[in-house]
């Protein structure tokens, strides 16, 4: 092998080792933020923040962006080929300079080639890896890059056990900007009609929320609104006594219920009653009428 070909060599094994380290810095650093957005979206904190999965996996790109610029430019300063020829001098205890100059004469006339020659052979009997100390060194940074993406992962896999519905809002941040990831409010049972004075009981159904805000307004008063808890996956509440007409919407912060409208109704009542009795012809009898007492 010629001098080139043996710097070339050292070159693409270093060069896999950054490249190895920097994987496993972006991996380590990509899991641990999607594991930390998790757990604070937990408990459905993401609906009335919906811009947060986006923030993280923005996040993400910045890092791996970051990540891929210092890599390049890594790669440039540490794995050129006066970069490593300037390690392998420094720990085959070789001349200053001696394979750089090596490496720059190899083609130029008979005395280059020769001073290549004797380069490339003294080189050969080093062994497979010619500059042994930078390759540990790349080692054991990439060892412990490798173990902090391990327990990155090991930490996102445990937000993923504590807070699996502010994971699933981090997997599908998109849907969660949109509002498709959970099941629509809805108001169940609610008669279309109620009696004047009346009390109205409501449920309303909101799976995987904590709390839900009940608007309501009855005709002729403004806007009213309700914090109601969520337990079970539905929240209730009662209304009254009602003396209007209402108009009622649920809302998580996210998603609005379609709206419900109440009509009240009076109370039915009897007013004056008059009984005339109507006998059969037989009796011939004319009808009258029959005093209430």
């Amino acid at each position: 092998m010629t001098v080139s070909q043996l710097v070339g060599r050292e070159r693409r094994h270093l060069g896999a080792l950054l490249v190895a380290r920097a994987a496993a810095w972006s991996l380590a650093a990509g899991a641990l933020l999607l594991g930390l957005f998790s757990v604070a979206l937990r408990d459905a904190r993401w609906i009335t923040r919906p811009a947060a999965p986006l923030t993280a996996w923005s996040l993400v790109l910045v890092v791996l962006a970051l990540t891929l610029w210092w890599t390049r430019r890594a790669l440039r300063r540490e794995t050129s080929s006066h970069a490593v020829a300037a390690a392998i001098e420094r720990e085959r205890a070789l001349r200053d300079g001696s394979l750089r100059a090596a490496l720059e004469v190899g083609g130029d006339g008979a005395f280059g080639r020769r001073a290549s020659d004797q380069m490339a052979k003294r080189l050969g009997t080093l062994g497979a890896s010619l500059a042994p100390a930078t390759r540990r060194r790349s080692l054991r940074v990439g060892a412990v890059a490798a173990g902090l993406a391990i327990l990155a992962m090991a930490q996102l896999g445990a937000a993923r056990t504590m807070a699996p519905d502010g994971w699933r809002a981090v997997r599908h941040p998109v849907k969660a900007w949109t509002g498709e990831l959970l099941p629509p409010l809805v108001i169940e049972g609610v008669p279309a009609m109620v009696l004047r004075g009346e009390k109205l009981k409501l449920r309303v159904l909101a799976p995987e929320r904590k709390r839900l805000t009940l608007h309501q307004r009855a005709t002729g008063a403004p806007w009213d609104a309700q914090e109601l808890p969520v337990e079970g996956g539905a929240a209730t509440t009662v209304l009254g006594p009602v003396d209007a007409d209402l108009i009622l919407v649920a809302d998580d912060g996210r998603l609005t219920s379609d709206t419900v409208v109440v009509r009240v109704t009076d109370r039915p009542f009897v007013g004056d009653v008059a009984i005339r009795a109507t006998y059969p012809s037989y009796l011939e009898r004319p009808a009258e009428t029959i005093a209430l007492g």
